[in-house]
């Protein structure tokens, strides 16, 4: 059939190559698998190609049938598949069907032509997977448009490829005034000495570098510097090629000053604890000390560092922390401060402090803890009940031992007195 399709040779490439793909789409679908993105559109494809290989024949050079293949992809190379490589290999396996089918024909040897054919493939292929990228590359220009945060694509040679508007602001420079263009035309030169090393390390190791902190000068203040982090990251091909790097820049400089606030009352309230001249200690719902002054550490009998994050059965015999976990579980389960003895173990001894525990609201809540040492008292009282209790034997044991005399000195009073009232010379 292809070679009575070409007994006359046709002199024009535009002829040849329609006449071509006529005689040769039944042989093409034979040998295509149905049920592909290709082969349910065999005939629109094989008539796309025909016009651009007719185009690339007329002599426009390659870049013109490439543009021609962008315009009309939206109507005619549309993929219905959503993967890329499955749509390269499905068209690459449909220029083999094509190129099979020249060989057997009459126009085996016409190269000029077979070259057009080649060219209007690439272009159907090209165009298709930019069809297939659109989709993502729109979501990728809406994500870098409303991201807050700075994002960036520099290649190789370290020019901005991409940038979104937050981090061209933050460069005092428009989007545009960024692409194509190196870090040295945009950047000042301290940042580029800083920057560019780190960059280039970047691609050259493929490790990424985190959360790196920058100062830089506000440009409503320079005395008032402003502070980013920056994460860079090296960008790949699918091949796994590493063909430029990309960024990611955080304006931190709010949350720095919050810290720094936060940092400063703590520093405030650590020093009024460390002033406080008893132990205080803070825990949270499963026990655990998250805030204490060296006092509770003195105590404890063990170093500052040690008590943070550990829980009463960590720092205490087995029977001590039962009692004060029992302690701390009313104050979180009633909600109530409470007042209580606890005691401690100590190298001479038992100590023995007053507590008040009561509850800190939040989520989950706290149970914070001031103790008031009362070993000197719990001593000076055992010594008065001793005292007491030695005082009570002895008038006890001097009442007895003085019972019998004095009774005797009574009744002997009692019977002179009488004799006496009976003689007249008393009277």
């Amino acid at each position: 059939m292809l070679q009575s399709a070409f007994d006359v040779d046709p002199t024009s490439p535009a002829v040849a190559i329609r006449s071509f793909l006529r005689a040769a789409r039944d042989e093409i679908a034979a040998e295509w698998n149905g049920g592909s993105w290709v082969g349910d559109r065999l005939s629109e494809l094989l008539d796309g190609i025909g016009e651009l290989a007719e185009h690339a024949s007329s002599g426009e050079p390659p870049e013109a049938t490439f543009a021609m293949a962008r315009r009309r992809a939206l109507d005619t190379y549309g993929p219905r598949t959503s993967d890329v490589s499955q749509l390269v290999g499905e068209l690459s396996s449909l220029r083999a069907c094509i190129a099979r089918a020249w060989q057997h024909g009459a126009l085996a040897d016409r190269h000029r032509e077979l070259a057009a054919v080649n060219l209007a493939i690439d272009a159907v292929i090209a165009a298709s997977v930019a069809r297939f990228q659109e989709p993502a590359l729109a979501k990728l220009e809406a994500l870098l448009a409303a991201s807050p945060v700075g994002i960036a694509f520099l290649d190789r040679d370290l020019r901005y490829i991409r940038i979104n508007e937050a981090l061209a602001e933050l460069n005092a420079r428009s989007p545009a005034e960024h692409v194509g263009k190196s870090l040295a035309e945009v950047l000042p030169g301290a940042a580029v000495a800083a920057l560019e090393p780190m960059l280039r390390e970047v691609m050259a190791s493929g490790e990424p570098v985190l959360n790196h902190e920058i100062r830089a000068p506000s440009g409503d203040d320079a005395k008032d510097p402003r502070t980013y982090l920056a994460t860079y990251f090296p960008v790949r091909t699918a091949s796994g090629e590493i063909a430029g790097v990309g960024g990611i820049v955080t304006d931190v400089t709010e949350a720095r000053r919050v810290e720094i606030d936060l940092r400063r009352v703590q520093g405030h309230m650590q020093s009024i604890l460390e002033h406080t001249p008893a132990p205080i200690w803070v825990k949270d719902s499963e026990g655990r000390v998250v805030l204490a002054n060296h006092h509770l550490a003195d105590v404890l009998g063990h170093r500052y560092e040690d008590i943070l994050g550990h829980r009463s059965e960590d720092l205490l015999p087995a029977e001590l922390a039962a009692v004060h976990r029992a302690h701390d579980a009313i104050v979180m389960n009633e909600g109530r401060a409470i007042e209580i003895e606890e005691t401690v173990p100590a190298p001479d001894g038992t100590r023995t402090f007053l507590a008040v525990k009561f509850p800190l609201p939040g989520e989950p809540p706290l149970v914070g803890a001031i103790a008031t040492e009362i070993t000197d008292r719990k001593r000076m009282e055992e010594e008065l009940r001793v005292a007491v209790r030695a005082r009570e034997r002895l008038l006890a044991v001097v009442s007895h031992d003085l019972r019998n005399p004095l009774g005797t000195i009574q009744i002997s009073a009692a019977l002179l007195m009488s004799r006496l009232a009976a003689d007249p010379r008393w009277l």
